[in-house]
């Protein structure tokens, strides 16, 4: 976003600029949101490894033990 707006001030298009600083940030906007949302379950999600990096010792843990 920070990067098209970039260049449309570069190119001096001011319909290129409107369209970042409104279509465009609505759009990322509602994408970072629902990352935010599904990024938040992982902090209780068991990690469910194969037991290969750790001689399968302590696969029960959670992935910030």
């Amino acid at each position: 976003m920070v990067t098209g707006q970039g260049a449309a001030l570069a190119a001096g298009d001011r319909h290129l600029m409107e369209t970042f600083g409104t279509d465009v940030t609505e759009v990322v906007c509602v994408v970072a949101g629902a990352a935010g949302v599904c990024s938040f379950p992982l902090l209780y999600v068991r990690h469910r490894g194969t037991g290969d990096q750790d001689d399968g010792q302590d696969d029960d843990r959670s992935v910030w033990d």
